[in-house]
């Protein structure tokens, strides 16, 4: 994963949102998008709930919030530069533990920003956050890790998007 120290020190100060039923101030939920725009290999994209309809669970922890869809799958945000940071812990939901194998990628204005490498069913989940300050677009992709899409059930878990003030 890629961080810049500023943005490494946030993530650590604020990890503890992405398990939280409120939000913090000036943020809001990735799964409170318009999840119509997020393609799914198996499916739909599912706000708040695994690709099978069930809590985001990884590595037995339930995330009240996040999106759940299966490899592979994209969405395009505009972030219209009012973001300051994206923030989640990405993948594969428990209820295909020990199976499945997927990629984690987020691009910014057209740039890499993280990548998690292969995560396979039943690996710790990656912490992901990623600086927006005056960004204008971001790509959030699950991939298969070239391996087909059978299991690869994938959890955008407390996907938070932080807001400039206001």
């Amino acid at each position: 994963i890629i961080l810049s120290l500023s943005t490494r020190a946030y993530a650590q100060e604020n990890i503890s949102s992405l398990r939280a039923t409120q939000l913090p101030p000036n943020a809001i939920w990735l799964e409170s998008l318009d999840l119509s725009k997020m393609s799914a290999g198996w499916g739909e994209p599912q706000a708040g709930l695994s690709c099978e309809k069930k809590p985001l669970t990884l590595k037995g922890v339930v995330y009240p919030h996040g999106v759940g869809t299966h490899a592979r799958s994209e969405v395009l945000i505009d972030l219209k530069g009012v973001a300051t940071c994206f923030m989640a812990m990405a993948g594969l939901d428990d209820e295909r533990t020990g199976a499945g194998s997927i990629t984690f990628q987020v691009y910014v204005d057209g740039k890499k920003a993280a990548d998690t490498g292969v995560l396979h069913g039943g690996d710790s989940p990656r912490p992901i956050s990623v600086d927006l300050t005056g960004k204008k677009r971001l790509l959030l992709v699950v991939g298969d890790a070239d391996d087909g899409i059978t299991n690869d059930h994938a959890d955008w878990a407390g996907a938070i998007l932080f807001l400039n003030e206001f």
